[in-house]
């Protein structure tokens, strides 16, 4: 009995501490967006980055100058043809609004792609998201599909959260973690 309240404390404790965690990633990508299918160039710098980077602003009508880019790189991948270019901003209302005008520009254009910013290479078209941690990323997946399983018209990522939304106009549902939705799953049966 003692053994299963001790690890029953520790197992919460390790829960605390995976939050904090969590809590800590999520600030230190507060101002970071990830950018999709960018095609590598060999060699590359990351003012070859920057450049491409401020063509997107320019498409996107966003100001953006090479002040508010704290970093940029691209990620490494098992497969070289699908790595993701991660920009670092001096804030997050920068970054807020570089999503906004990214959905915004692909509500009323055709998808930007690649094709429009006169990269080479085949047309792909570009995505651009808020850089989740790990664990928001497989959250954000497993809440993608039980949206989808379940008939949830809304999935989206906020501040390195996760919501839900069944319909409009109703409120939005956090998704913590995987737990939050076995939890959803159950109140449905």
């Amino acid at each position: 009995e003692k053994l299963e309240r001790d690890h029953a404390k520790s197992h919460e404790y390790i829960q605390s501490l995976e939050e904090k965690i969590d809590t800590l990633e999520r600030g230190q990508r507060s101002t970071c967006l990830e950018i999709r299918n960018i095609p590598c160039n060999k060699p590359e710098t990351k003012e070859m980055l920057l450049k491409t980077v401020t063509e997107i602003s320019r498409k996107l009508n966003v100001k953006m100058d090479s002040q508010e880019v704290k970093d940029i790189f691209r990620t490494k991948n098992k497969d070289p043809k699908i790595t993701t270019v991660i920009l670092d901003l001096t804030s997050v209302l920068t970054k807020e609004k570089v999503i906004q005008m990214f959905k915004k520009y692909n509500k009323e254009k055709p998808r930007l792609s690649t094709e429009d910013l006169k990269l080479p290479g085949p047309s792909q078209p570009i995505f651009i998201s808020e850089n989740l941690s790990a664990k928001m990323k497989r959250v954000f997946f497993l809440a993608r599909d039980f949206a989808k399983m379940n008939n949830f018209k809304f999935c989206w990522t906020s501040s390195g959260k996760v919501f839900l939304r069944k319909t409009e106009g109703e409120g939005p549902i956090l998704i913590r973690c995987e737990n939050d939705i076995i939890k959803l799953k159950t109140t449905l049966v």
